[in-house]
């Protein structure tokens, strides 16, 4: 594995990464005293920035943001930034590797809890105390996506441990035991979410331990006014399609079965 340069690598981020990679997230500050900077100490101000805010190396190629607190209550969010590497000038296979950009940044989440209650202090120190404790993170595309689809799957999954307001399928041999055992597959995999997308308004598709899990909910009449859901488990068996972080762009593949929207 090669030494991860931090300096070297904290200049590249602030000088090539793009300019509306968090515009969706957050509007950034304005700095009317830095406008009146020098360009260098503007540059050293915003490196510091930067600095104060990375947790440390992720992988060989990425370096991963502290936890704070997304743009909804109760969900924390942190950052990988995967670097871009190029051999020297001389074109040699064997010729060292040098940052040279940006080639990713993957948004990853945790959520503490469905109920958004509280200060946003309180939020702000909750988040930052998972730099040191071991949690389930979960890729998503935005903060909006993943705030609706972790309070889903909660609900999901809630609704199958109280078997109901759900229809299940997985490829579990039929026989009268087979709802149970795919229920109960369920509930094994879903601790084990990485990676979390919608497809459709109603449809998201998850990636869980060995299996990707599609989620169709359903605004049904039932007590209380809760959602049911139509739940099919595709265990991988193929490692073409199976679910995978890349190396170089840290992102995980997740396909699903969302059926196609009415014509």
């Amino acid at each position: 594995m090669r030494i991860f340069r931090l300096g070297v690598s904290l200049s590249i981020i602030a000088l090539t990464i793009p300019a509306n990679v968090f515009a969706a997230a957050r509007r950034a500050p304005d700095y009317p005293d830095r406008s009146r900077m020098s360009p260098s100490d503007r540059r050293k101000q915003v490196l510091n920035d930067l600095k104060s805010i990375l947790a440390g190396p992720a992988s060989s190629n990425s370096i991963i943001t502290k936890p704070y607190v997304s743009s909804y209550a109760g969900l924390c969010r942190r950052d990988i930034v995967y670097l871009a590497y190029s051999r020297n000038k001389s074109g040699r296979f064997d010729s060292p590797l040098k940052p040279v950009g940006i080639n990713n940044v993957v948004f990853e989440y945790h959520l503490l809890s469905s109920d958004d209650t509280g200060s946003p202090d309180d939020w702000h120190s909750r988040c930052e105390q998972l730099s040191t404790t071991e949690v389930k993170w979960v890729q998503s595309d935005s903060d909006p996506s993943a705030q609706t689809l972790l309070k889903m799957l909660e609900e999901a999954v809630a609704n199958v441990r109280e078997k109901k307001n759900f229809a299940i399928s997985c490829k579990e041999p039929d026989s009268p035991e087979k709802e149970n055992k795919c229920a109960a597959a369920f509930l094994a995999a879903a601790p084990e979410v990485h990676a979390a997308y919608f497809q459709t308004v109603n449809c998201f598709v998850v990636g869980a331990g060995e299996y990707d899990i599609t989620i169709v909910s359903t605004d049904s009449n039932v007590p209380q006014g809760k959602k049911s859901f139509m739940i099919a488990m595709e265990p991988i068996s193929n490692e073409v399609f199976r679910p995978f972080r890349n190396e170089r762009l840290g992102l995980h593949r997740v396909y699903g079965q969302c059926p196609a929207p009415a014509v």
